[in-house]
C-alpha cells in the first residue's frame, strides 16, 4: 500500500491503463492506490509517451536504497578552508540556501541518481567516503529529483 506522506509534492503520477508499461510503473500503481476522496493529483501528460511505447517519466515499481542527511559528511574534511569550499559547491549544486538546508537535516530524501550526483561533487573535494549520507533505507523513489525532462 502506497504511503501518501512520503510522496512529494508535484509528484506525478500516471492515469493511462493503456500504457505498456503500466503493470511496472510505480506511478501507476500509487495513482491506483489513492483513495477514492483524492479528486487531483499532479499527473504525467500524453506528451511524455514516446511512439514507441516509451515514458520519459517511467519509474520502475521496485524499492531503491534512500538516502538522507549530510551532516556528517563534513567529519570527513578536516580541513576548514576545504569544508567552506565543498558547502558552497553544494549550495550551488541544490540552487538556493532552502533547499540545501532540507537535504542538509534530512527533510528531503536522496534517490540513487542524486546520491552519485553528490558524490561526485565530494569526491572532487576528496571525500571517498561510500556512504557519506546521514541515513539509509530501501524504499520507493517517490522523490521529484531530477525532473523529467
Amino acid at each position: 500500500m502506497v504511503d501518501i506522506k512520503k510522496i512529494a509534492d508535484l509528484w506525478a503520477v500516471c492515469t493511462y491503463d493503456d500504457c505498456q508499461m503500466a503493470g511496472q510503473c510505480l506511478r501507476h500503481r500509487v495513482c491506483r492506490e489513492l483513495p477514492e476522496r483524492w479528486m487531483q493529483w499532479a499527473s504525467v501528460m500524453p506528451s511524455a509517451r514516446g511512439a514507441d511505447g516509451s515514458c520519459r517519466y517511467f519509474q520502475k515499481d521496485e524499492k531503491v536504497m534512500m538516502a538522507r542527511g549530510l551532516k556528517s559528511l563534513y567529519n570527513n574534511v578536516h580541513d576548514r578552508h576545504a569544508c567552506h569550499e565543498l558547502r558552497t559547491a553544494l549550495l550551488q549544486f541544490f540552487g538556493s540556501n532552502g533547499s540545501y538546508y532540507r537535504y542538509y537535516n534530512g527533510e528531503r530524501w536522496m534517490n540513487p541518481e542524486l546520491q552519485e550526483q553528490v558524490q561526485k561533487i565530494l569526491r572532487s573535494y576528496g571525500v571517498e567516503d561510500e556512504r557519506p549520507f546521514d541515513e539509509y533505507v530501501e524504499d520507493y523513489d517517490y522523490t521529484v529529483f531530477p525532473m523529467g525532462t
